[in-house]
Parts: structure tokens; C-alpha cells; sequence
């Protein structure tokens, strides 16, 4: 038997709705077909655990149409329900006529995630990550669903869409994580395209206006790209990136936004310089938008030569809340070379350090020598390298076998990786 009433507003099972300042405005629309003329069309909204009717209205009908608006509070999973109150039944509430209903409809925060591989996902290893109600999904079938891995796994006509079926991503145990901490339902949307160049995510591109449609619905937007460029375009990746940023902010201006830096390779034979000026570049660019910069180049379980494994998408999992949470991070903001060739690094938050005991740090000359560090100590916003005088030239930071480490911050985040020959630089003299 056909539902009496209909709901033509697009809403669907496990759709997540993006909040604003706490509450969602619910517009529905739809068609009604009366047993009687005096047959009334009725709305009902339900917080779903409890099985609480919340709010409750009765419609303007005219023409075989109807709509109704309600106001709908962040953090909760609703069950909206429709029919007709019939006057066979005396117009009883308790007993209403069969309309459409939807379910798990949450009001919470909506998550684009775009870029390149690691931002699919293509993790293998067996790991306890399993889906959990109140993480919703679009998934390959252009519709909402719980979220389960592979969340990577689009729709083929659309231009994220790869011939590889996905793995393991960090965003599931970020959503759950979200949910179980702030009580808030997420949906996450995956944009991202395996391989893809910065060029690929510009203006008029395919990808850009996938994104761009979809961020009318979304509060967050995860860019997570930038191994591709380190091949052979990594001189033109900041200033591509600083394009796309801005490109986002000026065509979807509410969005929040925030970079993953990239990790690392463990390809022999691969020159490190590219992944070093790509992920300046994207410290560079977070600096200058102000936008969070999450940091991966100290994990090193990769899945395989260049994906991040599973166990380590969690820790980005929860790099990513903290992100999500607290906002940017502290990172470097300068370098200053003195004379005597100690080093000053001016940080952009006054933060307190947790150096360890075992110097991670290793100086290089110009040639790439190792220069004996002797100390490291921090007062307020400057972090102290001191080292042999007189020998470091082109100073940069680097950290061991696949990329770079840094001090960590006292809540356990690591600092951004960073090369100090790429910093501005000043001497003792011009401070």
C-alpha cells in the first residue's frame, strides 16, 4: 500500500544535517492523498534512542501539498515520521495513517574529505575498527549509510572515483571519537582522488566542483594531498596550495578547513628534497591562512612503500580531533641564524615543550654533515639549537629514516616539520 503522505524535501536515512550555532532549520515539503476532505496531514519528529516525539505539526494543505518547518538541536539522531489523522478514527493521534518516515537523521558536523591516497585510505592490516551508530557516510551508492570501511569506495561517474577499491581510513575512528566525546553525530563525505595533483583540485576542475557542490552541505573540509607533487612540481606546490585555499575560502567561506602535512616514503632510492619543500609548503600555507596543521611525517607503520598503515591512521584519527577541538597548533614561525651559530626558532604560540632526553634533532652543514648538537632549551615563544659554532651554513632539521621529528608539545602533538633553510632567516645583527 502507497504512504498517504509524502516527503519530497531530499532527506535520507543516516543523513547527517550540518549544524550552526547548535540547531538546524528542518524545511519539509511534500503531497498528500485524503481518505476524507477533512482528513488531516500530520508531522511528527522523534529523538530516536528514546523513542520521544519531540515536536509534533499539522500543516497548511492545499492543492495536494503541504510543509512544515521545525527547529532541530545539534547532538541528537531524530526519526521523522508523517500520515494523516482520519476521521474514520474520530482524528485520534494514536492512530494515523501510513506516510513516509526517515530515520537516523542526525544534526551534527558534516566532513568533506579530499586530496589524494592517504586521505582515501588504503590501509590492510586487520584492526578493530568497526562502525558505530551516530558515524554516517556517503557512500559509493550515492547515498547515506552507516560508516564502515572502505570508506574511500565512491560512485564511478563521479570524479573522485578510482579503479582501486579503498582500505582503511583514519575517519571512522575520527567520527566515532567526535561522537563518544562531544556526543555529536558526523557524517563524512569522501572526495579524495588516489594520485591526484594540486592542479587537479584547481577552480575548474572537476574535483574543485565536486567539492564545491558538496560544501553547501558541510561545516569541515580535510585536505590531505601533496605525495604526487614531490616528484617533479614540488618548486610550484605552495603557491598552487595557497590558490586552492583561497579558492575555497572566497567560494565557501563557512567552511573550516584543515591540512594534513605529508609523511613520508619508504621507496629506496627516492630523493628527500621534494618531500621536504612540500611539506614547508604546507606549514607555509597553514601559517598564512591560519588553519590547522596536522602532522604525519613522524608515523611509520605504512600499509605498504607509501600508505599510511592502520594503526597509524588512528593516532592521525586523533591528531585530527584534537585539530577539530582546539584549532591550530603551535608551529614555526621563524629561524633566526646567529653569528656564533646558535640557533633561534620563533614559534607562533607560547607553549611549553617536552624535550626528550635523547636529542632527536640532527643540524646539517651545506654539505648534509652532521653538526653535534649540544643543546636545546626553550624561553617563552623561542626554542634554542646550539651546536658547534661557526660551522652550520644551510641549516635544516632532519629527523631519521623516512622524514623528519621534531619536540613535542606538552599535550603530545608533535611540531609541524619544518626546514630552517627554507625559513627566513636573520643574523644576531638585524633581529
Amino acid at each position: 500500500m502507497e504512504p498517504y503522505v509524502r516527503i519530497d524535501t531530499p532527506l535520507e536515512d543516516f543523513q547527517v544535517l550540518q549544524h550552526k550555532n547548535g540547531h538546524k532549520t528542518l524545511e519539509l515539503e511534500g503531497t498528500y492523498k485524503v481518505r476524507s476532505p477533512k482528513d488531516q496531514v500530520i508531522c511528527r519528529v522523534y529523538f530516536e534512542q528514546e523513542n520521544l516525539m519531540v515536536a509534533e505539526e499539522k500543516p497548511a494543505m492545499k492543492n495536494g501539498r503541504w510543509q512544515c518547518t521545525f527547529e532541530l538541536q545539534a547532538g541528537t539522531i531524530y526519526r521523522i515520521e508523517t500520515g494523516l489523522l482520519l476521521k474514520e478514527t474520530g482524528f485520534d493521534g494514536r492512530y494515523v495513517s501510513r506516510g513516509d518516515i526517515v530515520r537516523h537523521v542526525g544534526v551534527g558536523e558534516v566532513f568533506l574529505v579530499a586530496g589524494q591516497s592517504n586521505a582515501v585510505g588504503y590501509a590492510r592490516e586487520a584492526l578493530e575498527d568497526g562502525p558505530e551508530y551516530g558515524v554516517f557516510m556517503y557512500d559509493r551508492l550515492n547515498k547515506w549509510s552507516l560508516a564502515s570501511h572502505p570508506i574511500g569506495h565512491v560512485d564511478a561517474s563521479k570524479a573522485n572515483a578510482s579503479i582501486l577499491m579503498s582500505g582503511h581510513s583514519p575517519w571512522l575512528a575520527f567520527g566515532k571519537k567526535i561522537y563518544r566525546e562531544k556526543h555529536m553525530p558526523v557524517g563524512i563525505v569522501p572526495l579524495a582522488l588516489n594520485g591526484s595533483f594540486i592542479e587537479q583540485w584547481y577552480k575548474a576542475s572537476g574535483l574543485f566542483k565536486q567539492l564545491i557542490d558538496t560544501a553547501k552541505n558541510a561545516g569541515h573540509l580535510i585536505f590531505y594531498q601533496g605525495c604526487s607533487d614531490t616528484r617533479t612540481m614540488h618548486q610550484h606546490y605552495q603557491a598552487r596550495l595557497h590558490s586552492f585555499i583561497g579558492e575555497v575560502r572566497k567560494t565557501a567561506p563557512a567552511l573550516k578547513i584543515y591540512l594534513i602535512q605529508i609523511s613520508g616514503t619508504t621507496m629506496p632510492g627516492v630523493e628527500a628534497s621534494g618531500w621536504n619543500v612540500v611539506r614547508e609548503a604546507q606549514r607555509s600555507v597553514a601559517t598564512a591562512w591560519n588553519i590547522p596543521l596536522i602532522t604525519t611525517y613522524d608515523l611509520k607503520d605504512y600499509s605498504d612503500d607509501i600508505h599510511i598503515g592502520a594503526k597509524d591512521n588512528l593516532k592521525i584519527a586523533q591528531r585530527m580531533y584534537r585539530a577539530y577541538t582546539k584549532g591550530p597548533s603551535v608551529q614555526a614561525k621563524f629561524a633566526y641564524r646567529h653569528s656564533d651559530g646558535t640557533i633561534r626558532i620563533e614559534l607562533t604560540k607560547n607553549v611549553p615543550l617536552r624535550v626528550p632526553k635523547k636529542i632527536p634533532i640532527r643540524v646539517h652543514d651545506a654539505e648534509g654533515n652532521d653538526l653535534q648538537v649540544e643543546r636545546i632549551k626553550q624561553c617563552q615563544e623561542n626554542l634554542y639549537i646550539e651546536h658547534k659554532p661557526g660551522q652550520a651554513q644551510k641549516v635544516s632539521l632532519t629527523l631519521g629514516a623516512y622524514c623528519q621529528f621534531e619536540p613535542i608539545q606538552s599535550d603530545d602533538q608533535p611540531l609541524s616539520y619544518f626546514s630552517l633553510s627554507l625559513l627566513k632567516e636573520k643574523t644576531a645583527n638585524n633581529r
